[in-house]
């Protein structure tokens, strides 16, 4: 399949090697959405594979944290729709330069850092009012800075051109080290980091190619897909 050598290319080059070669899949979704699923299913497969060896034991359960303790409908509300919007305007948004996205990644950011700051969970209440007025001011000067600033504008489009592969990889690494904080980190948790985020690896890959090969709709309802698979599945098996 084309895409699945587009997808090599991505991972070498840092970019995609043609945008339009989409739209002459037929039944692309449906092959991107399967290929997606197997490199997954394959990923986690190796990591537990591995586990039996006895190199280190998998951590099948991160730790209880506010989410774990929410109701099945408020965990299907943040895990399927708010989280996935959040990250990959976070995380991926910004793979194709403008001075909008720029400016929405650096809102998103800023909300995280400021409920970190302020000890929150991104998803408590608590201060949300607060926490959102300093996020959207951090992205209103940011759009601001940047349309009032033709010679800053020039020089990130001119940044973000000449280190896009850098630019895909720290994406790619960021979002799936993100993940490190879901367990408790002990010193085996860490060493073997690489190992056990594997499938967040794989699927940041296939996110920002989504991201790329067409638009940010297209990963967030990739991203979307993959946390209702992570979180109804465990559901049903639990009611049966």
């Amino acid at each position: 399949m084309k895409f699945i050598k587009d997808l090599f290319y991505l991972v070498k080059y840092g970019k995609i090697e043609c945008n339009n070669s989409i739209n002459k899949h037929k039944n692309f979704i449906m092959k991107f959405v399967v290929a997606f699923f197997f490199f997954k299913i394959l990923s986690l497969i190796t990591i537990i594979f591995i586990s039996k060896l006895g190199f280190f034991d998998y951590p099948l359960k991160g730790k209880i944290d506010t989410f774990n303790n929410l109701k099945i409908i408020n965990k299907l509300i943040i895990g399927v729709l708010i989280a996935p919007i959040l990250e990959e305007l976070l995380f991926r948004l910004s793979l194709i330069y403008s001075k909008f996205n720029i400016s929405i990644t650096l809102t998103i950011f800023s909300y995280y850092i400021v409920s970190k700051f302020l000890g929150l969970n991104i998803f408590e209440f608590e201060n949300i009012i607060l926490r959102i007025f300093i996020a959207i001011s951090a992205g209103y000067f940011c759009f601001k800075i940047l349309n009032n600033s033709i010679k800053i504008d020039e020089k990130l489009k001119k940044t973000f051109s000449e280190y896009n592969r850098s630019i895909v990889y720290f994406s790619i690494l960021l979002f799936a080290f993100s993940h490190l904080f879901n367990y408790d980190l002990t010193y085996e948790i860490i060493l073997y980091s690489p190992l056990i985020l594997l499938p967040q690896f794989i699927s940041s890959i296939f996110y920002s190619y989504a991201r790329l090969y067409k638009n940010i709709f297209y990963s967030i309802t990739l991203h979307s897909l993959t946390n209702s698979v992570n979180l109804v599945i465990p559901l049903l098996i639990k009611f049966l």
